[in-house]
């Protein structure tokens, strides 16, 4: 298991937070796995920083590639755990 920390801004941050949003969408450029942990930072675009807000999320399905997804892009399931 590895854990990755990646920004995530304010929409998608309050989507996930509330249960709304179980996927990420990613560019496929870390060796992603099942079981991996996502930490996610909110990062507020507009002022370029961190919120100090934080989630971690564990991944549970990866679709990559096929016909859905743009090349080296890919598609986790991802379902929300505790700090």
């Amino acid at each position: 298991m590895t854990e990755h920390v990646l920004k995530t801004w304010p929409e998608h941050y309050a989507a996930i937070e509330r249960g709304a949003k179980t996927c990420e969408l990613r560019l496929n450029d870390r060796p992603y796995q099942v079981g991996d942990v996502l930490l996610l930072r909110e990062f507020e675009p507009l002022n370029a920083s961190y919120t100090g807000q934080q989630l971690r999320v564990r991944v549970t399905h990866i679709l990559n590639g096929g016909a859905w997804l743009a090349p080296s892009y890919i598609a986790m399931s991802i379902r929300l755990e505790q700090l």
